[in-house]
């Protein structure tokens, strides 16, 4: 029997996870020119990418988790 996923971030909500991780995206989009923007936008269209609404907690969280990183590490935007 498998254990259920307990988020390690139950402080956050899931709308703010959200948030944090497609901030951390705009700011990859920003740095690689918006073509990749544009590129995502067209698997999204096409269903080839889920929107994040649509996730499961722990993969939000794995995206979160590396949004973090990235802010506290590469960033001058921080923990907001």
């Amino acid at each position: 029997m498998s254990e259920e996923y307990v988020s390690p971030y139950q402080n956050v909500t899931r709308a703010d996870k959200i948030e944090k991780v497609l901030d951390y995206w705009e700011e990859g989009w920003y740095a690689n020119k918006l073509q990749d923007a544009f590129n995502e936008f067209r698997e999204l269209y096409r269903g080839d990418l889920h929107q994040l609404t649509k996730w499961d907690i722990a993969d939000i969280d794995a995206q979160y988790e590396e949004a973090l990183y990235f802010f506290n590490h590469y960033s001058d935007k921080g923990q907001e």
